[in-house]
């Protein structure tokens, strides 16, 4: 999705491996032990401190410094949950940036998580008896629109909750 400030320098002779960038991404394993290896559970951290952003519009931590933010994440501390999240998608990314890696999900149960928000969504729509319009004046159910968007496997359907 991104790199989160994580980069590899390579060229023909040496290879350097560092931290280069955004402490609030690093997990903090990584934060405390420069000799740790990133792994996929260290991804998934960097994934929750991202959808943490996605629902407050802010950069983690915007107003402190490196250290300070890398002393607050090996200490357990974590950005606030911003007010009306979906607790959903507030638990979701909650368990992403655990502690510990071995807590944490792996990306199949991430994917499930978010596939059980879109059926809740859906579930959520189909209650309502909401009538969309069509640009031809002539309206259809809701259900109808979500029956034409069941069909095709790469339609996601957003929403602010």
């Amino acid at each position: 999705i991104t790199d989160f400030g994580i980069s590899k320098i390579q060229d023909n002779t040496t290879t350097f491996i560092g931290t280069i960038g955004v402490a609030s991404y690093i997990e903090p394993k990584r934060l405390s032990d420069p000799n740790y290896k990133y792994t996929k559970p260290s991804d998934i951290y960097s994934f929750g401190v991202l959808m943490w952003e996605i629902s407050s519009g802010e950069p983690p931590f915007k107003d402190c410094d490196n250290k300070t933010v890398a002393i607050s994440v090996i200490s357990g501390i974590r950005e606030t949950p911003v007010p009306d999240t979906p607790k959903e998608y507030e638990n979701l990314y909650k368990n992403c940036w655990r502690q510990e890696p071995e807590q944490r999900p792996d990306i199949k149960e991430v994917l499930n998580e978010f596939k059980k928000m879109i059926v809740g969504i859906k579930l959520r729509k189909d209650s309502e008896s909401q009538i969309s319009y069509r640009s031809d004046n002539s309206s259809t159910s809701a259900s109808n629109v979500q029956a034409s968007c069941d069909s095709d496997d790469f339609c996601i359907k957003t929403e602010i909750l």
